[in-house]
């Protein structure tokens, strides 16, 4: 293997400032400030402005992390909630509320073009529900083909799919069912029935499904598996089994999933691998916004408030004092 002194030599470079645009395992001596410095890649999690109304099994996500939207969810025992809050990357604002209180749902879109779809409230353990959301308020749309609970959602609120999901009495689905921006139609199923389960994708015909409980014994809760407009395929494993995931953000080729309890992992199209990074509030149950590099992970079990922020990227670090 080469060393670094093979490369650059036994001598640091010595500079009258540190450069611009230093690349990742650079080092240099700042002559004036008298300290060695390095350029070094960063994954980390850190702490975000808490939600207004602390809740768990709520519909959330978004495309960025300074514009997540969170809706329902549990914010007590058997306590189904209609809050809706806009995230800006500063703070959480309350927003205009669901119709109705329900929890479970499965979220699908953006902050300003979102879809709210199947759930329950306490008089059902699973519904047809599907809202849609402007950027102001929501509205109620046509019904899904199948009632069901804690489904996971991707794609655009013109074009989505949802997958999985929960339904009393049959159990956990595998069920797929597409949204055209008017009617929902079942197609192809999932390779495994699953419910509170990770998911990713910003379009229909390109998202992921992985972990999930299938109770009461979990089905293989580390499986993955990929869908691309037409039908599902298995996908290479998780490293971290994770069943109660419902959170999850990216695309089919650049996802980030977190918790339960505490780990990370990344996917990149072919392979899973875990981040050194850990949350600091471990969770399950609930929602992600964001890129496989900038993503945000709000709410979750117990009804918890507290949101942190992943980040990863090279920056400067001092190695000597002086």
């Amino acid at each position: 293997m080469t060393t670094y002194k093979e490369i650059k030599g036994d001598v640091v470079e010595r500079v009258a400032s540190d450069p611009t645009n230093p690349g990742e395992g650079d080092i240099w001596y700042n002559t004036t400030t008298g300290v060695i410095k390095g350029r070094e890649f960063l994954q980390s999690w850190s702490s975000t402005p808490s939600l207004n109304s602390g809740r768990t099994l709520g519909s959330g996500g978004g495309t960025t992390t300074n514009a997540a939207l969170v809706s329902g969810g549990l914010t007590g025992a058997a306590s189904p909630s209609s809050n809706s809050e806009e995230y800006d990357g500063t703070s959480w604002s309350e927003g205009n509320n669901l119709p109705t209180n329900t929890d479970g749902q499965a979220f699908i879109g953006t902050q300003t073009a979102a879809i709210s779809a199947e759930g329950r409230n306490p008089s059902n353990f699973g519904d047809t529900y599907s809202f849609s959301y402007n950027g102001t308020s929501w509205s109620s749309t046509n019904p899904t083909a199948t009632a069901s609970r804690n489904a996971h959602g991707a794609g655009t609120q013109t074009a989505g799919v949802l997958f999985g999901g929960y339904n009393n009495p049959t159990g956990p689905q595998n069920k797929t069912t597409e949204w055209d921006g008017t009617n929902w139609t079942n197609v192809n199923n999932m390779n495994i029935n699953r419910e509170s389960h990770g998911g990713a994708g910003v379009l229909q015909t390109a998202a992921l499904a992985f972990g999930g409980n299938n109770p009461p014994v979990p089905t293989t809760p580390s499986s993955a598996e990929e869908y691309d407009g037409t039908s599902w395929s298995t996908i290479a494993s998780m490293n971290v089994a994770r069943g109660g995931v419902r959170g999850g953000t990216g695309t089919n080729t650049n996802a980030i999933v977190a918790g339960p309890p505490t780990a990370t992992e990344q996917w990149n199209g072919s392979s899973w691998s875990t981040v050194p990074a850990t949350l600091a509030t471990g969770r399950g149950n609930n929602q992600m916004a964001g890129t496989y590099t900038s993503a945000l992970l709000f709410g979750g079990s117990p009804y918890l408030s507290a949101s942190e922020e992943y980040s990863e990227g090279t920056v400067t670090k001092t190695l000597t004092t002086s």
